[in-house]
């Protein structure tokens, strides 16, 4: 990929024809507008501007396009003011005040009719596309020209659409390859005037299509010959053109700046979180995600009543509309849930509420087809990405917020009672879930077809979440509570079973993002845990445990070559699983070879694994261990539970390297040799001197 390629390689000056004013990319009035915008920006204070028109017509007939101020003088309509919604509007860019609470400044403005009370024409960025830097309009071109070929391109959204967009499915296909094709139609004679003449959703379309094709770029076979020419230096490798992607995706935000904002620009911030996240910089991610819910409260995502607007300004077909409306309150949810699920795991603060009766909840309706009005889905229907959410949330996801509460306020034994009530209506839903996703023999008829290709590995990624929320319910009383450490044990072999399954079902390719890195690492740190601190429980369950945590090891010593997240996990792991080998008495004999997890594919365990345990062992003297009847010369309780994902990245938590040989762990855990010495065993990093590592380090011998 060179710099000096055509945007889309699709983009290029052509002459307008005779008569007709129609731009790509642009409003077909404004086409004809700026010239009478900047005599109107030129004009001295008081003179008024036309008012805008709700009822524009484009000729393209495309529902991406948006209501467009009607300043075409040449008409002889003598306008002497502006209309509500452009005064609004002014108020709302001028000022900040929100367009979605009817109590506020311009909330109370709209009740009483007072449209002229401001008057900005100047700031209205169709009108004052003349008083645009040019340092801007230079900006905007140099990034969108690190945008592939279309032919590249197009290679990346087949991938993309098969095998990516259901992890979140952020992005709908549709509205996407509409926007791409506008696009690629839009002149460069149109691009040197500068951003501010696109139509908003063309103007922000260029940074979500870098974060699509970054993220794509993550699942994506390396070896594709095709995207060779992606790599302009030596060495170069599809994920340094991914990272150089996103990061052009987020300059295009930045540039555009909080002004004008759309759903793409929504979008395009939750897909550069995940990529973050995936890229192991999660601080980062999560102060991205935040700007992402901003952006879109500032759209009205978070109300039904902004979508009610929304619905009745946007022109468009029945069906586009309606789909549109699905559309963002689609996006708010996935934000929710984002939203307290990094405030869980990261000990964070939350932006948002769990919705209430002001929000449009989506509803679980059939895959979208052109010109189709949204229909809910029935049992026989194929089940969608967005089905596959749903039925997370629905089972567990809503009971974040509560448990960030509780994790917030210090695990108090008087929230107890809601833990218990919480943990009983959570495994209630995973009882109630479809078929087509329970834990215990699904129902796999829609798993062939064409559509639904990658409903086995959402299946297994679902089940992991839903266990994960199981898992931090009981977290922060694993320590205090006995009957806490038992639920939670069991909950981390369930996420370990689910991911042992899901790793089987995926690629090389999938080893770079974020997903069982996570899941693995939360799980594995937590049982470990318990059993380091209370040896004598849960014993009926001690050899399913190490089992699961040697095949967490193996699996994040396959994925530590892919990503570095995972090599950082697997160390700190070695380090715990080694701890707790020597408190255990009775193993003579090394555990079974772990070397088939090192490359995936069939397993001779799956079956076992599949939905039941990690399978018998091969040697029986596992199932005789002698646990030491060992009890603490200190209270258990005061040492605060593990929050491995916080401890990792905020924390910066890391082991020491563990590099000579002990008989009693088997070397393809590390890819060599071990040594358990009190050096190797420390835990560094800037924790709390109260901290559980803390605590670990005073163990060492």
């Amino acid at each position: 990929m060179t710099l000096n390629q055509r945007p889309c390689g699709d983009i290029e000056s052509a002459p307008e024809e005779e008569g007709s004013h129609f731009v790509p990319g642009v409003p077909p009035t404004e086409a004809e507008a700026l010239p009478e915008a900047r005599q109107a920006c030129a004009e001295p204070p008081g003179r008024s501007l036309p008012e805008s028109s709700s009822n524009t017509e484009h000729s393209t007939g495309s529902s991406i396009f948006a209501p467009t101020l009607d300043i075409d003088r040449r008409r002889g309509e003598n306008r002497s003011a502006l209309s509500c919604s452009h005064g609004e509007d002014l108020l709302a860019r001028d000022f900040g005040y929100s367009t979605n609470n009817r109590h506020s400044t311009l909330g109370v403005l709209h009740t009483i009719g007072s449209p002229g009370a401001y008057e900005s024409p100047c700031t209205n960025p169709v009108e004052s596309s003349s008083e645009q830097p040019e340092d801007m309009s230079l900006k905007y071109r140099s990034l969108v020209r690190q945008l592939p070929t279309r032919a590249h391109i197009d290679i990346l959204l087949e991938t993309f659409f098969d095998g990516v967009n259901w992890h979140y499915d952020v992005v709908d296909e549709i509205t996407f390859r509409d926007q791409l094709d506008v696009w690629a139609q839009v002149p460069y004679s149109t691009l040197q005037k500068g951003p501010v003449v696109l139509e908003p959703d063309i103007r922000v379309f260029p940074a979500l299509l870098f974060q699509v094709l970054a993220q794509t770029l993550l699942y994506h076979p390396s070896d594709d010959e095709r995207l060779e020419a992606l790599k302009y230096g030596t060495g170069m490798t599809l994920l340094d053109v991914a990272k150089e992607l996103s990061a052009a995706g987020n300059e295009v935000l930045e540039l555009l700046g909080k002004r004008g904002g759309t759903i793409g620009t929504v979008q395009a911030g939750l897909l550069r979180a995940a990529f973050l996240k995936s890229s192991g910089q999660v601080v980062e991610a999560w102060h991205t995600l935040g700007s992402a819910i901003r952006d879109a409260q500032e759209l009205g995502l978070h109300t039904s009543e902004c979508l009610a607007e929304s619905a009745r300004a946007r022109p468009g077909t029945e069906s586009q509309v309606a789909w549109d409306r699905e559309r963002r309150s689609r996006i708010w949810l996935l934000l929710h849930i984002w939203d307290f699920h990094m405030a869980v795991v990261l000990g964070r603060p939350s932006l948002t509420t769990a919705p209430n009766d002001k929000f449009s909840f989506p509803r679980d309706i059939c895959q979208r087809q052109r010109g189709v009005l949204p229909t809910e889905r029935a049992d026989q229907d194929p089940p969608t990405p967005f089905s596959v959410i749903l039925a997370g949330y629905q089972a567990a996801y809503r009971y974040l917020p509560t448990i960030h509460t509780i994790q917030t306020g210090g695990a108090r034994v008087e929230d107890y009672g809601t833990v218990d009530q919480v943990h009983k209506e959570i495994t209630k839903n995973i009882r109630s879930l479809p078929a087509w996703c329970r834990p215990d023999h699904p129902d796999m008829r829609f798993d062939l077809l064409p559509n639904c290709t990658w409903l086995p590995a959402a299946r297994e990624a679902l089940l992991s979440l839903v266990y994960f929320v199981l898992l931090a319910l009981h977290r922060p009383y694993i320590f205090t509570h006995a009957e806490s450490r038992s639920r939670a044990l069991r909950a981390g072999l369930e996420i370990l079973r689910s991911q042992a399954r899901l790793f089987y079902l995926s690629q090389p390719r999938d080893f770079k993002v974020f997903n069982m890195v996570y899941a693995s690492l939360d799980a594995i740190v937590l049982i470990t845990a318990i059993y380091l601190m209370f040896p004598t429980e849960n014993t009926e369950i001690l050899d399913s445990s190490l089992s699961g945590i040697e095949w967490g090891l193996g699996r994040l010593a396959v994925l530590g070559d892919y990503n570095k997240m995972a090599k950082s996990a697997h160390g700190v792991v070695l380090n715990l699983y080694g701890r707790l080998r020597s408190r255990i008495a009775g193993a003579q004999q090394p555990h079974p070879p772990i070397a088939a997890v090192q490359t995936p594919g069939p397993d001779p365990w799956s079956a076992n694994v599949g939905r039941g345990d990690f399978g018998p062992r091969v040697d029986p003297v596992w199932s005789n261990h002698v646990v030491p009847d060992h009890t603490w010369d200190f209270a258990p309780e005061a040492v605060p539970p593990p929050h491995p994902m916080q401890d990792l990245f905020i924390d910066h938590l890391s082991s020491g390297d563990i590099v000579a040989p002990d008989a009693s762990i088997d070397p393809l855990l590390t890819g060599g040799a071990v040594d358990m010495t009190a050096d190797s065993l420390h835990f560094a990093g800037t924790y709390a001197d109260d901290s559980f590592w803390s605590f670990m380090n005073s163990l060492v011998p």
